[in-house]
């Protein structure tokens, strides 16, 4: 996952780890803690494994879970390696959660890796659910009262526009009391919106930058942000800036066109330009009076009768 995205995802799973469990299904649990993600090769980080205790089982689950911005057929074979990983270090085969935000990307995540060894007498493989959020109800997720749901919500599927849906999100989220859950779920909501809307600027529902938490679990995720928006402000300045540049352009073109016309006509019918024309034609910055000179300098019977026409407003 990019890194805006890992920021907010970590924070979610350490704050609501069990909103996560919602997602894929799981619920009737009575405690959860999310554990470390580093298990046994030092160079392998797991999104999150989270430890759900359910009534009536004699020790916690352990739940891994991957969370990918995007559909890739290399997610299967990650998670697979996850529950090799576990397996070894706690001789138990883990439940999991494959969490893809949205459905850009390809190939498909299957949820299944079968493998063998080359005589073919071996055959070692699994298969876990895989979570799409675009597929989640956003309406159920708001029914159901979890405030650690709403960030999620953005990705969900849901008939309102992108404004009201995020909207609504705010709405949820400026309920909750203390200011610093607030706060941060403020950010991390507007991360993930900006996956679910890129190149929609929702920011102004948040607040701005100034809805963001001191806290050392959103800085880079907040620089992120503010890199992004800036580049957002750039590129909307920039694409404004060349439309009317190029608006102005071809006004301009157009002024020098009509100029150059009329000088063309007055010297191919008259063989001379007269006398002051060249700095009043430079003079007149208006289309419609171009024209209006143009289409005369075609047919005006002398030199003298142009000029005439020419003084008649004196307006450019």
């Amino acid at each position: 996952m990019h890194q805006d995205k890992d920021r907010s995802s970590k924070w979610l799973l350490e704050r609501f780890g069990d909103t996560v469990l919602k997602l894929a299904g799981m619920r009737g649990f009575t405690s959860w803690r999310l554990l470390p993600g580093e298990v046994v090769a030092p160079r392998r980080q797991i999104d999150g494994i989270i430890e759900a205790q359910f009534p009536n089982e004699d020790s916690p689950r352990l739940v891994i879970v991957e969370i990918e911005s995007y559909e890739d057929g290399r997610v299967d074979r990650q998670v697979f390696q996850d529950i090799a990983l576990v397996y070894v270090e706690r001789l138990t085969i883990p439940d999991v959660i494959s969490l893809i935000l949205t459905p850009r990307g390809s190939p498909s995540a299957t949820g299944r890796v079968e493998l063998a060894s080359r005589s073919g007498t071996v055959h070692f493989g699994g298969s876990w659910p895989v979570v799409r959020l675009w597929e989640q109800d956003a309406e159920s997720l708001f029914a159901d009262g979890d405030v650690g749901l709403v960030p999620w919500i953005p990705l969900a599927r849901s008939t309102e526009t992108p404004e009201r849906l995020v909207s609504r999100c705010v709405e949820r989220i400026e309920s909750v009391p203390d200011a610093t859950t607030r706060s941060a779920l403020s950010a991390v909501t507007q991360i993930l919106a900006g996956l679910a809307y890129p190149g929609i600027v929702l920011k102004h529902l948040f607040g701005g930058m100034s809805a963001m938490i001191e806290s050392p679990v959103l800085d880079e995720a907040r620089e992120i942000l503010r890199v992004r928006y800036r580049e957002e402000w750039l590129k909307e300045g920039l694409s404004q800036g060349l439309s009317q540049g190029l608006s102005q352009g071809l006004s301009q073109g157009k002024l020098v066109g009509l100029r150059d016309g009329i000088r063309d006509n007055l010297i191919a019918r008259f063989a001379t330009l007269p006398s002051g024309v060249e700095g009043a034609l430079d003079a007149i910055v208006g289309l419609e009076r171009l024209h209006e000179l143009h289409r005369f300098s075609a047919v005006c019977n002398d030199p003298e009768a142009f000029v005439r026409k020419l003084a008649e407003t004196g307006k450019p």
